[in-house]
């Protein structure tokens, strides 16, 4: 496989949440390149993406006009492409990939266009989105991958903000128009806490102890693990695990012992 042509969400933080599924889709072709087909802040977003080689993009407020179809058809033409994840899931969107001469396309069965798509599940919107667009891939390989990678953006490390961003930031959401004033139902959280244990690391006492919960019914588990080096030192050790497919998420101590691999304390 060496082009890979990707149709983002509309949104920023909608195609963040596609980040772990492009590296789902890296792992299983490590030698492709993607191009990303989207609105024009795909370019910033992915600016240092070593990925992504090429962008066909678009104004947001003219995505439905016809002069941007014309032109993402045309550009696809020339990319050659051989795999389309549609990650929007709009009848247009897989038109325009099949108009583009991409070969094969995977996107979800909505408004009625999975016979322009090569392979069309549907759409379970009890996941959350990013399970959602990984599972896409996932099931598209015959979900050959359990756990996700976790949500990433390239960067240089360098400031970008010309203000002070050292104080506490308090966010408060009271609706809109997108999502209106609804949160997710307190039944998909599931929230378990383990007992605390213990075990013996080359002489150092590790405490340690996992929460799992569903976050629209996708497992999580949380791992917290320290070694107390005196009355006021700690050494703490966190490990984030999601799954792809509505499985439990399993953690061992051989993981948690892990985390201190290389660890000296003196």
């Amino acid at each position: 496989m060496k082009k890979i042509i990707i149709r983002t969400p509309n949104f920023i933080g909608d195609t963040i949440n596609t980040t772990p599924c492009l590296e789902l889709i890296k792992q299983e072709y490590p030698e492709a390149e993607f191009t990303i087909v989207g609105p024009d802040f795909v370019r910033e977003l992915f600016k240092y993406d070593p990925r992504i080689t090429h962008y066909i993009t678009f104004p947001l407020k003219r995505k439905k006009k016809l002069s941007t179809y014309w032109k993402i058809v045309r550009e696809l033409r020339k990319e050659n492409g051989e795999l389309g994840v549609i990650f929007v899931n709009t009848f247009i969107s897989a038109l325009l990939f099949r108009l583009g001469n991409v070969k094969k396309n995977i996107g979800y069965n909505r408004e009625g266009r999975g016979f322009l798509l090569d392979f069309s599940p549907e759409i379970n919107y009890h996941k959350h989105y990013i399970n959602r667009y990984a599972f896409l891939f996932n099931e598209y390989i015959g979900n050959k991958y359990v756990y996700l990678p976790e949500l990433s953006l390239r960067y240089t490390g360098q400031k970008t903000f010309q203000f002070d961003n050292s104080h506490k930031t308090i966010a408060l959401y009271l609706g809109g128009e997108n999502k209106e004033f609804r949160k997710y139902p307190d039944e998909y959280a599931d929230y378990k806490k383990s007992e605390v244990m213990e075990f013996d690391l080359n002489g150092q006492k590790v405490t340690w102890f996992y929460e799992t919960y569903k976050f629209m019914k996708s497992p999580c588990v949380n791992v917290t693990a320290w070694i107390a080096v005196d009355e006021e030192t700690m050494f703490v050790c966190e490990l984030d695990k999601f799954r792809v497919d509505e499985q439990p998420v399993d953690v061992t101590e051989e993981e948690v012992r892990a985390l201190f691999a290389g660890v000296t304390i003196r």
